[in-house]
């Protein structure tokens, strides 16, 4: 059971013999690797896979190096505590749980035993051993399978400089999609005319402008199957709450023109950034608990300023004079 003389005497606090060590029990030896292993790693703070994971380790490399494995796993996955990587000296402390309780379980117990396959293959010994060390590694990976997933978010994926192209190009051929089946070389002719004016079509720049715009108003609206009623102008110019601004009522409508857009991107990333401020001392637990509950009402916020800037670009082709969202 793996429980060495040593290890049994300073839990009984007297000498053992070696005869006591072989008749230990499963039960007393249970107990000795709880409080020994799983207690001290705080596996009971982690959901069952990454406690799988860290508490084999401890057990293996004791706790100081799972603790090791586990940071490391947890920078490598883009963890930051504070706005910094985690110091990578194994101890499990309230940073390490904080990254713990927010990865991916599945992810973070992955890359947990690709950190320790690694440092096993590095080992002296791993030519006489590896094979058996290995083979442990599969029946762990095996049995971590068996477990739940558990909560939590997939690792971030960090966009390389040279990515932008493909994105701005991918963009285009959705845009061209959206207006007729156009790739992005098929929306730049078909956009030129309305850039640069195209007398072969009698109709000057800012004309081919307003035929554009409302040909594509119209190409989105019928793809995400909004109807698109003809819109009457108010008398006298006066300004036309849209239909999605004035969702919450016409008082409310009022009250928020012109600003959703604004506070919720202004909300969203103050939200995002706050909490990786380093000097906020006895405010960050409560901006912590107010984060993930503000976040949505912003994005809603935000989601409802832009929603409302198509509608006034709808009424805008159409003639009326909108307020703005």
């Amino acid at each position: 059971m793996d429980i060495t003389q040593a290890t049994l005497s300073a839990e009984r606090g007297r000498e053992v013999t070696k005869e006591e060590v072989e008749a230990l029990t499963r039960a007393e030896a249970n107990a000795i690797y709880r409080k020994k292993y799983y207690g001290v790693a705080r596996c009971g703070e982690m959901p069952e896979r990454t406690a799988a994971v860290v508490y084999n380790g401890s057990v293996l490399h004791g706790v100081r190096g799972s603790g090791k494995f586990l940071q490391t796993a947890l920078n490598d996955l883009g963890q930051r505590a504070d706005g910094a990587k985690l110091v990578v000296d194994g101890i499990i402390g309230r940073k390490t749980l904080a990254g713990v309780r927010y990865v991916s379980p599945v992810a973070l117990s992955d890359a947990y035993m690709s950190q320790q396959e690694a440092y096993l293959r590095r080992h002296s010994d791993f030519d006489v051993f590896g094979k058996g060390w290995m083979n442990r590694m599969a029946s762990l990976r095996s049995f971590v399978d068996t477990l739940p997933r558990g909560a939590g978010a997939s690792p971030k994926v960090v966009m390389k400089i040279q990515e932008k192209d493909h994105i701005l190009s991918g963009a285009g051929d959705l845009l061209g999609s959206v207006l007729g089946g156009q790739g992005a070389t098929g929306l730049s002719d078909l956009l030129a005319p309305v850039l640069d004016g195209d007398p072969t079509t009698g109709l000057d720049r800012d004309n081919l402008k307003a035929v554009a715009r409302q040909a594509a108003l119209a190409a989105i609206a019928a793809r995400f199957g909004i109807n698109t009623p003809a819109i009457v102008p108010t008398a006298g110019g006066e300004k036309v709450l849209t239909p999605v601004n004035s969702a919450l009522g016409q008082g409310v409508g009022k009250l928020m023109d012109g600003k959703k857009t604004v506070l919720g991107l202004v909300g969203v990333l103050l939200t995002v950034l706050t909490p990786q401020i380093p000097a906020l001392g006895p405010l960050k637990p409560f901006i912590d608990q107010v984060a993930p509950i503000a976040l949505p009402i912003l994005s809603t916020l935000l989601g409802w300023g832009a929603m409302g800037k198509i509608d006034k670009a709808i009424y805008a082709a159409n003639g009326v004079n909108s307020a703005q969202p």
